[in-house]
């Protein structure tokens, strides 16, 4: 990570692999890391929004978010470092998964995340580093 980076991380310890089901503790208290609704949008923009994606696919993508939450916290990172997320807090995450898992499922991840940024009225800001982190991965 860039030396002019004001994020610190720490390397969390090796853990067993394990279901992920719940929101670390201080991320679970924040209600946009409970929900995918859009505060700003009305009900009927939001329900236009939420049309795009089937409910028995929602599971998923709430898996990634969760697991990023995760990560993030094992991290010491507090929410507010991961709502809107630097692009450099998603090179850390994708680059996490090295050697762990195949290019496309870190893509399918990463395409999540995006997803709940962009529903939340995040902006988005995967770009060029997270495209090299991804290609790496491959």
């Amino acid at each position: 990570m860039p030396c002019s980076s004001s994020i610190t991380l720490k390397r969390p310890k090796a853990r067993p692999s394990k279901q992920l089901t719940s929101l670390p503790p201080h991320f679970a208290d924040k209600p946009h890391f409970n929900t995918l609704h859009n505060p700003t949008l009305s009900n009927t923009a939001a329900a236009a929004i939420a049309g795009t994606v089937k409910p028995e696919t929602l599971h998923r993508p709430q898996l990634a978010v969760t697991e990023f939450t995760i990560w993030a916290n094992d991290m010491g990172l507090h929410p507010n470092k991961t709502l809107p997320a630097p692009e450099a807090v998603f090179c850390e995450f994708t680059a996490s998964f090295l050697g762990r898992l195949a290019g496309g499922t870190v893509k399918v991840k990463v395409s999540a995340l995006k997803t709940w940024h962009t529903t939340l009225g995040f902006k988005w800001n995967g770009a060029d580093l997270l495209c090299c982190t991804l290609t790496g991965i491959n």
